[in-house]
C-alpha cells in the first residue's frame, strides 16, 4: 500500500509541476522547477520508522552510479514499458541498456 501511494503522490501535479514528464532535473538542490514539499516522496519513510538503512543504501547507489557512469556512456534505445504492480513496482520488461566503455 505504502508504494501505491509513494507512486500516487509523484503524479499529483500539485506536488511535482509537469508530473507525468522524465524531467531528473527537478530533484538539484536549486529546484529548478519549484519548491518539492518535504514529505511529497518517502522512499525510505520518515520519524522513528524510518529506514535504519537508509543512509548506507543511499551511499551505495551514489557510488555505484558515479563509478558506471564515470567508466561508460549508457544508452536506452528500446520500447517504453509499462510498470507492473507486484510487491513494488517494477518494469513491465527487461530494461535493456547498452553500456559503452569510455576512452
Amino acid at each position: 500500500m505504502g508504494t501505491t501511494l509513494n507512486m500516487l503522490m509523484g503524479w499529483d501535479e500539485a506536488l511535482f509541476p509537469r508530473a507525468k514528464e522524465f524531467i531528473p532535473e527537478r530533484w538539484l538542490r536549486h529546484k529548478p522547477l519549484g519548491p518539492i514539499h518535504p514529505y511529497a516522496s518517502l522512499p525510505f519513510g520518515t520519524g522513528t520508522r524510518m529506514c535504519i538503512g537508509r543512509r548506507i543504501a543511499e551511499q551505495e547507489m551514489y557510488t555505484f552510479l558515479a563509478r558506471v557512469m564515470h567508466r561508460f556512456n549508457v544508452d536506452y534505445k528500446y520500447e517504453d514499458i509499462d510498470l507492473v504492480s507486484k510487491l513494488v513496482y517494477m518494469p513491465s520488461k527487461p530494461l535493456k541498456f547498452s553500456f559503452t566503455e569510455r576512452k
